[in-house]
């Protein structure tokens, strides 16, 4: 089902997904500099320095840290992955993240979640994609024995 999917949920005016993208990565660039980038390229302007970068991946990772911190208290994982393209900025949204995300978990909560970058990244969704079929075939075959 779609349970637990919370994107589509209000948050800040607006909707968890438009803060907590691309979009939003943009719009905090925007709201501080004026000039229009996309997340990719101001990952790129804040590893080379530019403070207004900076200042927008930290404000988006500070904007994650609440909707994420509601799902570590409810569905108390042991590991978090953030997936997708923004994991590849995760040197930049870290440390705001982390330390905004613990003044909303319950303490039992905050000792024990691991939040972490995926590994796989772009090739997440053909894993998962190939692992269906793969799992497809082999219940197609025990169930024809």
């Amino acid at each position: 089902g779609a349970g637990a999917e919370i994107w589509c949920s209000p948050y800040m005016g607006d909707q968890v997904e438009e803060k907590v993208s691309g979009r939003g990565v943009a719009r905090n660039y925007k709201k501080l500099t004026e000039r229009v980038h996309t997340a990719k390229e101001i990952a790129e302007l804040a590893r080379r320095g530019d403070q207004d970068a900076q200042e927008a991946w930290r404000e988006f990772g500070r904007d994650l840290a609440v909707p994420l911190a509601y799902m570590c208290n409810i569905a108390d994982p042991d590991v978090v992955v953030l997936g997708g393209s923004m994991s590849k900025a995760w040197d930049l949204f870290r440390e705001p993240l982390l330390a905004e995300g613990l003044k909303y978990t319950n303490a039992v909560t905050r000792d024990a979640v691991r939040i972490v970058p995926s590994e796989l990244v772009d090739s997440a969704g053909m894993l998962g994609a190939a692992a269906l079929v793969l799992g497809s075939a082999t219940r197609r075959e025990i169930s024809s024995d």
